[in-house]
Protein backbone atom coordinates (compact mmCIF):
# COMPACT_ATOMS: atom_id res chain seq x y z
CA UNK A 1 0.00 0.00 0.00
CA UNK A 2 1.34 3.46 -1.01
CA UNK A 3 1.39 6.53 1.11
CA UNK A 4 -1.01 8.06 -0.78
CA UNK A 5 -3.51 5.15 -0.30
CA UNK A 6 -3.77 5.62 3.89
CA UNK A 7 -7.14 6.88 4.84
CA UNK A 8 -6.46 10.36 7.05
CA UNK A 9 -7.82 9.88 10.47
CA UNK A 10 -10.40 12.63 10.97
CA UNK A 11 -8.48 14.18 13.99
CA UNK A 12 -5.82 14.73 11.67
CA UNK A 13 -7.81 17.39 10.10
CA UNK A 14 -8.42 19.27 13.48
CA UNK A 15 -5.89 21.38 15.69
CA UNK A 16 -5.16 18.82 17.94
CA UNK A 17 -2.00 18.49 20.29
CA UNK A 18 -0.24 15.39 19.51
CA UNK A 19 1.36 15.51 23.03
CA UNK A 20 -0.10 13.11 25.44
CA UNK A 21 -1.41 14.26 28.49
CA UNK A 22 -1.22 11.81 31.68
CA UNK A 23 -3.14 14.42 34.05
CA UNK A 24 -6.05 15.00 32.05
CA UNK A 25 -6.06 11.18 30.73
CA UNK A 26 -6.17 10.13 34.32
CA UNK A 27 -8.93 12.73 34.96
CA UNK A 28 -11.49 11.11 32.28
CA UNK A 29 -10.67 8.14 34.46
CA UNK A 30 -11.83 9.83 37.29
CA UNK A 31 -15.33 10.67 35.24
CA UNK A 32 -14.97 13.92 34.17
CA UNK A 33 -15.25 14.84 30.23
CA UNK A 34 -12.52 16.80 28.54
CA UNK A 35 -13.47 18.24 25.17
CA UNK A 36 -10.31 18.19 23.35
CA UNK A 37 -10.44 15.10 20.94
CA UNK A 38 -6.86 14.07 21.57
CA UNK A 39 -7.82 13.62 25.28
CA UNK A 40 -10.72 11.26 24.61
CA UNK A 41 -8.75 8.97 21.94
CA UNK A 42 -5.58 8.19 24.03
CA UNK A 43 -8.24 8.05 27.35
CA UNK A 44 -10.03 5.22 25.64
CA UNK A 45 -7.57 2.08 25.59
CA UNK A 46 -8.83 0.60 22.44
CA UNK A 47 -8.92 4.22 20.38
CA UNK A 48 -5.46 4.35 21.68
CA UNK A 49 -3.87 1.06 20.59
CA UNK A 50 -5.77 1.41 17.26
CA UNK A 51 -4.00 4.49 16.74
CA UNK A 52 -0.37 2.88 18.47
CA UNK A 53 2.18 0.46 16.18
CA UNK A 54 3.26 -1.95 18.67
CA UNK A 55 7.06 -1.82 18.72
CA UNK A 56 9.26 -4.04 20.29
CA UNK A 57 10.14 -2.04 22.98
CA UNK A 58 6.78 -1.40 23.92
CA UNK A 59 6.31 -5.37 24.08
CA UNK A 60 9.38 -6.22 25.76
CA UNK A 61 8.43 -3.35 28.56
CA UNK A 62 5.19 -5.24 28.97
CA UNK A 63 6.94 -8.61 29.43
CA UNK A 64 9.75 -7.04 31.87
CA UNK A 65 7.09 -5.41 34.15
CA UNK A 66 5.46 -8.97 34.17
CA UNK A 67 8.85 -10.74 34.98
CA UNK A 68 9.55 -7.87 37.90
CA UNK A 69 5.62 -8.57 39.36
CA UNK A 70 6.58 -12.52 38.93
CA UNK A 71 10.32 -11.82 40.74
CA UNK A 72 12.32 -12.79 37.61
CA UNK A 73 13.65 -9.54 36.77
CA UNK A 74 13.82 -5.94 37.52
CA UNK A 75 11.31 -3.87 39.54
CA UNK A 76 12.63 -0.63 38.77
CA UNK A 77 12.17 0.49 35.03
CA UNK A 78 13.66 4.02 33.84
CA UNK A 79 12.20 5.24 30.53
CA UNK A 80 14.72 7.81 28.94
CA UNK A 81 14.65 10.09 26.03
CA UNK A 82 14.39 13.69 25.49
CA UNK A 83 10.65 15.79 24.85
CA UNK A 84 8.89 13.91 21.84
CA UNK A 85 10.58 10.50 22.38
CA UNK A 86 7.52 8.27 23.15
CA UNK A 87 8.12 8.86 26.85
CA UNK A 88 3.96 10.00 27.70
CA UNK A 89 2.98 7.82 24.77
CA UNK A 90 4.68 4.34 26.41
CA UNK A 91 3.21 4.85 29.81
CA UNK A 92 -0.19 5.11 28.41
CA UNK A 93 0.32 2.07 26.65
CA UNK A 94 1.33 0.28 30.07
CA UNK A 95 -1.58 2.06 31.99
CA UNK A 96 -4.40 0.76 28.91
CA UNK A 97 -2.54 -2.54 29.15
CA UNK A 98 -3.13 -3.12 32.65
CA UNK A 99 -6.56 -1.51 33.27
CA UNK A 100 -7.82 -3.49 30.29
CA UNK A 101 -5.43 -6.12 28.87
CA UNK A 102 -8.48 -7.15 26.06
CA UNK A 103 -7.88 -3.57 24.10
CA UNK A 104 -4.35 -5.18 23.66
CA UNK A 105 -6.22 -8.19 21.44
CA UNK A 106 -9.03 -5.82 19.67
CA UNK A 107 -9.80 -7.06 16.18
CA UNK A 108 -8.59 -3.39 14.71
CA UNK A 109 -5.34 -3.41 16.79
CA UNK A 110 -3.93 -7.19 15.81
CA UNK A 111 -5.64 -6.95 12.02
CA UNK A 112 -2.14 -6.04 10.62
CA UNK A 113 0.47 -7.89 13.20
CA UNK A 114 2.43 -11.04 12.30
CA UNK A 115 1.94 -14.00 13.95
CA UNK A 116 5.04 -13.76 16.18
CA UNK A 117 4.14 -10.12 17.54
CA UNK A 118 0.46 -11.44 18.05
CA UNK A 119 1.38 -14.57 20.06
CA UNK A 120 3.18 -12.00 22.33
CA UNK A 121 0.85 -9.57 22.83
CA UNK A 122 -1.79 -12.43 23.61
CA UNK A 123 0.72 -14.20 26.42
CA UNK A 124 1.28 -10.78 27.74
CA UNK A 125 -2.52 -10.35 28.18
CA UNK A 126 -2.59 -14.30 29.48
CA UNK A 127 -0.36 -13.24 32.07
CA UNK A 128 -1.72 -9.68 33.59
CA UNK A 129 -4.86 -11.31 33.76
CA UNK A 130 -3.27 -13.71 36.13
CA UNK A 131 -2.01 -11.37 38.77
CA UNK A 132 -4.23 -8.86 40.81
CA UNK A 133 -2.25 -5.48 40.52
CA UNK A 134 -3.20 -1.99 41.57
CA UNK A 135 -2.64 0.73 39.13
CA UNK A 136 -0.64 4.27 40.66
CA UNK A 137 -0.28 6.86 38.45
CA UNK A 138 1.66 9.68 39.53
CA UNK A 139 1.41 13.01 36.66
CA UNK A 140 3.38 15.63 37.82
CA UNK A 141 1.48 18.39 36.15
CA UNK A 142 -1.49 18.16 37.76
CA UNK A 143 -1.53 18.20 42.01
CA UNK A 144 -3.96 15.97 42.94
CA UNK A 145 -2.27 13.05 41.11
CA UNK A 146 1.41 14.11 42.06
CA UNK A 147 0.35 16.38 45.83
CA UNK A 148 2.22 19.79 46.06
CA UNK A 149 2.39 22.17 49.16
CA UNK A 150 1.57 24.84 46.35
CA UNK A 151 -1.82 23.49 45.87
CA UNK A 152 -3.14 20.85 48.60
CA UNK A 153 -5.95 18.37 47.58
CA UNK A 154 -8.45 17.95 49.91
CA UNK A 155 -10.33 14.34 49.92
CA UNK A 156 -13.17 13.52 51.92
CA UNK A 157 -11.78 13.62 55.46
CA UNK A 158 -8.08 14.57 54.63
CA UNK A 159 -5.59 16.42 52.49
CA UNK A 160 -2.59 15.22 51.17
CA UNK A 161 0.02 17.81 49.83
CA UNK A 162 3.23 15.29 49.10
CA UNK A 163 4.15 13.46 46.56
CA UNK A 164 4.28 10.41 49.19
CA UNK A 165 0.97 11.88 51.18
CA UNK A 166 -0.49 11.76 47.70
CA UNK A 167 0.93 7.37 47.26
CA UNK A 168 -0.35 7.00 50.54
CA UNK A 169 -3.79 8.07 49.64
CA UNK A 170 -3.90 5.72 46.49
CA UNK A 171 -3.23 3.21 48.49
CA UNK A 172 -5.88 3.63 51.26
CA UNK A 173 -3.13 4.36 54.08
CA UNK A 174 -2.81 7.87 54.86
CA UNK A 175 -3.39 8.20 57.99
CA UNK A 176 -0.16 6.59 58.46
CA UNK A 177 1.66 8.57 56.61
CA UNK A 178 -0.23 11.75 57.63
CA UNK A 179 2.61 13.78 59.82
CA UNK A 180 4.94 13.12 56.89
CA UNK A 181 2.87 15.02 54.69
CA UNK A 182 1.99 17.79 57.06
CA UNK A 183 5.80 18.21 57.84
CA UNK A 184 6.87 17.88 53.93
CA UNK A 185 8.96 15.40 55.59
CA UNK A 186 10.26 12.47 53.38
CA UNK A 187 9.12 9.08 55.10
CA UNK A 188 12.69 6.46 55.63
CA UNK A 189 13.17 2.92 53.23
CA UNK A 190 11.47 0.90 55.92
CA UNK A 191 8.31 2.70 56.30
CA UNK A 192 8.04 3.47 52.52
CA UNK A 193 8.17 -0.89 52.40
CA UNK A 194 5.04 -0.57 54.78
CA UNK A 195 3.49 1.64 52.33
CA UNK A 196 2.96 -1.29 49.85
CA UNK A 197 3.56 -4.00 51.89
CA UNK A 198 1.77 -7.12 50.87
CA UNK A 199 0.58 -6.31 47.58
CA UNK A 200 1.40 -5.76 43.74
CA UNK A 201 1.31 -2.03 42.91
CA UNK A 202 2.33 -0.80 39.53
CA UNK A 203 3.52 2.64 40.10
CA UNK A 204 4.05 4.87 37.49
CA UNK A 205 5.63 8.10 37.15
CA UNK A 206 5.36 10.81 34.26
CA UNK A 207 6.50 14.40 34.42
CA UNK A 208 8.79 14.38 37.25
CA UNK A 209 10.58 17.13 36.53
CA UNK A 210 7.48 19.29 35.78
CA UNK A 211 6.80 18.32 38.90
CA UNK A 212 10.17 19.70 40.50
CA UNK A 213 10.07 23.05 38.65
CA UNK A 214 7.30 24.03 40.71
CA UNK A 215 9.40 24.18 43.97
CA UNK A 216 13.13 24.65 42.90
CA UNK A 217 14.16 28.80 43.65
CA UNK A 218 11.00 29.20 45.69
CA UNK A 219 9.39 29.06 48.75
CA UNK A 220 9.43 25.24 48.62
CA UNK A 221 13.05 24.34 47.38
CA UNK A 222 14.01 22.55 50.06
CA UNK A 223 11.11 19.87 49.47
CA UNK A 224 12.13 19.62 45.53
CA UNK A 225 15.75 17.92 47.58
CA UNK A 226 13.17 16.07 49.81
CA UNK A 227 11.15 14.51 46.93
CA UNK A 228 14.62 13.73 45.57
CA UNK A 229 15.34 12.35 48.91
CA UNK A 230 12.31 10.40 49.07
CA UNK A 231 12.83 8.80 45.36
CA UNK A 232 15.91 7.45 46.30
CA UNK A 233 14.33 5.59 49.29
CA UNK A 234 11.24 4.56 47.49
CA UNK A 235 13.47 3.27 44.53
CA UNK A 236 15.32 0.98 46.59
CA UNK A 237 12.07 0.02 48.81
CA UNK A 238 9.93 -0.76 45.55
CA UNK A 239 13.64 -3.06 44.25
CA UNK A 240 13.01 -5.46 47.07
CA UNK A 241 9.07 -5.85 47.39
CA UNK A 242 6.55 -7.24 45.17
CA UNK A 243 5.52 -4.12 43.40
CA UNK A 244 7.43 -2.48 39.87
CA UNK A 245 7.96 1.46 39.16
CA UNK A 246 7.83 2.64 35.85
CA UNK A 247 9.87 6.08 36.07
CA UNK A 248 9.68 8.69 32.88
CA UNK A 249 12.59 11.11 32.79
CA UNK A 250 13.73 13.70 29.76
CA UNK A 251 17.10 12.41 29.58
CA UNK A 252 19.74 11.22 27.23
CA UNK A 253 21.72 7.64 28.13
CA UNK A 254 24.33 9.31 29.88
CA UNK A 255 21.93 11.44 32.12
CA UNK A 256 21.86 14.73 30.63
CA UNK A 257 18.44 16.94 30.70
CA UNK A 258 16.39 17.95 27.81
CA UNK A 259 17.75 21.32 26.88
CA UNK A 260 13.78 22.93 27.63
CA UNK A 261 15.27 22.24 31.38
CA UNK A 262 18.70 23.13 31.57
CA UNK A 263 18.08 26.44 31.34
CA UNK A 264 14.74 26.43 33.96
CA UNK A 265 16.58 26.44 36.89
CA UNK A 266 19.83 27.97 37.33
CA UNK A 267 21.32 24.37 37.92
CA UNK A 268 19.49 23.04 40.62
CA UNK A 269 17.12 21.18 38.86
CA UNK A 270 20.35 19.52 36.98
CA UNK A 271 21.52 18.82 40.58
CA UNK A 272 18.42 17.07 41.54
CA UNK A 273 18.20 14.92 38.21
CA UNK A 274 21.64 13.24 38.87
CA UNK A 275 21.18 12.76 42.40
CA UNK A 276 17.89 10.80 41.13
CA UNK A 277 19.71 9.26 38.10
CA UNK A 278 22.47 7.77 40.33
CA UNK A 279 19.62 6.70 41.93
CA UNK A 280 18.01 4.68 39.30
CA UNK A 281 22.08 3.63 37.82
CA UNK A 282 22.18 1.43 41.01
CA UNK A 283 18.42 -0.31 40.45
CA UNK A 284 16.91 0.23 37.57
CA UNK A 285 16.91 -1.09 33.71
CA UNK A 286 16.93 1.95 31.53
CA UNK A 287 14.34 1.39 28.16
CA UNK A 288 14.54 3.77 25.31
CA UNK A 289 10.90 3.88 24.30
CA UNK A 290 11.37 4.35 20.63
CA UNK A 291 14.52 3.17 19.08
CA UNK A 292 15.49 3.18 15.18
CA UNK A 293 16.23 -0.10 15.22
CA UNK A 294 12.93 -1.74 17.04
CA UNK A 295 10.67 0.05 14.61
CA UNK A 296 9.69 -3.19 13.64
CA UNK A 297 8.69 -5.60 16.16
Amino acid sequence: MGVKELPVREEVLESIDPAPKLGKILQVFEGREHEDTNTKILSDPREFFKRTFITRNMIELFEKVLDGFEGKGKRVFALHSFYGGGKTHMILALLHAFRDPDALLDREVVKDLDNKTRARLEEVVKRIKGIKVKVVPFAGEISEFSGSPLNPTSVGSHSYRTLWGYLAHKLGKFEEYAEADRTLTAPQQDAIKKMFKGERVLFIFDEVFDYLINFVGGEYRSYAMTVINFMEYFISAVSESSSVAVIALPVDTSGQMDYRYQALSEGELDKLNRSLWNALKNHAEFIEPVSYTHIRA
